[in-house]
């Protein structure tokens, strides 16, 4: 019984400690909590003092290491495959990721965008549906599946030079 007062008191007092330190009080001449500027952006510079590098257009890198080739909808890049760590799991499509399927994962593509993927080393070719965002290695514009990098002739190496077409 004694130990159940003692518990009881230890609690009430740290809970009433607790209560009167994290109060927020206001001094009259602040201004109301809704027009007080926020921490974070009182931490940042001002805009005015934010220095940025201007590139002319001509000059600046495209974010992936990819060329279109000839036709308009046509990309030359490296592939890679992913498969059996992601086997059974979700995809940003929010389907679960079947590596014995012909699917793909893109940056940007919508998801069901049907792609042609040509390996540029041996000319094998499969047509693919985007439903994942990836790779997310900057020198790759394609991840492809288990089942399609079987049919394309990249399993031994891992990645390949690949031709991307758009067909629906």
């Amino acid at each position: 019984m004694n130990t159940f007062f003692r518990a009881a008191t230890f609690s009430l007092a740290t809970t009433l400690i607790a209560a009167c330190s994290s109060s927020v009080r206001y001094v009259r001449d602040d201004p109301p909590p809704d027009e007080q500027p926020s921490r974070s952006k009182a931490l940042l510079p001002a805009k005015e003092t934010v220095a940025r590098k201007v590139v002319p257009p001509e000059v600046q890198t495209p974010r992936r290491a990819a060329h279109t080739t000839g036709s308009d909808n046509a990309i030359v890049g490296r592939a890679s495959y992913y498969g059996r760590k992601f086997h059974g799991r979700k995809t940003a499509s929010g389907e679960r990721f079947d590596m014995h399927a012909m699917t793909a994962a893109h940056t940007r593509l919508p998801f069901g965008t049907r792609l042609r993927v040509t390996n540029l080393a041996n000319h094998r070719s499969v047509i693919v549906r985007v439903n994942d965002r990836g790779p997310y290695k900057k020198s790759r514009i394609l991840d492809v599946s288990r089942a399609a990098a079987e049919r394309l002739g990249m399993i031994q190496s891992g990645t390949a030079k690949i031709r991307l077409e758009i067909i629906e």
